[in-house]
């Protein structure tokens, strides 16, 4: 006599058995390499917001003489094409600053930092900026 769990074995189970251990593959990958860039200090990539609000400009030569080339792929700006400016006032063309922003957090010129989609990166960014903000909240904690 086979048991209970026999006959209603389906299928449908070990898909959603093989579903489950791919998704805990997958977080354990992530928890992996969020670990690994917190103890090499690597950076976390742009936010999605950040990357989709971005400012559109068109170049003007007599308006930007400063930077008439784009410092990621160093090719000529073009009269009126459209450019990405980000905080710092640089700009670049939208597919090169896009392709940087995706794997880095800052600008390709002089590293200001943009907005992450990481929380605990943007608290620790908060804290080194502001030391006494540290000291509030472990005050805070014990009293």
């Amino acid at each position: 006599m086979a048991s209970y769990f026999d006959e209603h074995h389906t299928k449908d189970d070990e898909e959603d058995e093989r579903d489950l251990m791919q998704m805990q593959q997958e977080y354990l990958q992530q928890r992996a390499q969020e670990f690994y860039n917190s103890m090499h200090n690597i950076k976390p990539p742009t936010s999605k917001s950040a990357l989709r609000d971005m400012e559109v400009v068109f170049f003007d030569k007599n308006r930007d003489k400063l930077y008439p080339e784009c410092p990621v792929c160093q090719d000529d700006f073009k009269q009126d094409e459209q450019l990405n400016k980000i905080e710092c006032n640089h700009l670049f063309h939208k597919k090169c600053l896009r392709e940087w922003l995706e794997r880095h957090n800052t600008c390709p010129m002089c590293r200001h930092e943009l907005l992450t989609d990481d929380p605990e990166y943007e608290e620790k960014k908060l804290d080194t900026k502001d030391k006494s903000r540290k000291k509030e909240n472990v005050f805070s904690m014990y009293s």
